[in-house]
């Protein structure tokens, strides 16, 4: 007898837009970039980039592109559909050894995080070349 799917409770809803808000705002906060800035880079209006990171408003999925290219992360990452913020196909294709130690990284428990830290700084290192 098959099962039908549950219906995602408003909680859980509540919970993958607290995610989203978070992850817009992180992953911006990560390159060390203003709202200011990330209006300025892909030329929307700062109260667009706050609806976005408030909760507001769901970027258009071309909007969503520019800011995930922008925010070096996958789109499925700042939609709460993925704990990735990068496709594993794009780090295997850039350097196999170092998706082996981010994929690790990831099954690490929280209080190890800090390691996570440090892959990404050598990951904007390298990017700098």
């Amino acid at each position: 007898m098959a099962t039908t799917p549950k219906k995602p409770t408003d909680e859980t809803k509540e919970n993958k837009k607290r995610t989203q808000n978070k992850r817009f705002v992180d992953a911006r906060h990560n390159l060390g970039l203003t709202a200011i800035e990330v209006e300025k880079i892909l030329g929307y209006k700062r109260s667009a980039i706050q609806a976005i990171e408030c909760g507001k408003n769901m970027p258009r999925a071309d909007a969503l592109k520019k800011i995930a290219q922008l925010y070096r992360v996958s789109a499925d990452y700042l939609l709460g559909n993925s704990n990735r913020p990068f496709s594993y196909d794009k780090i295997a294709d850039e350097n196999p050894y170092i998706s082996h130690i981010y994929y690790e990284v990831m099954d690490l428990k929280s209080n190890q995080k800090a390691l996570l830290e440090i892959l990404d700084f050598i990951i904007k290192v390298k990017n700098r070349k």
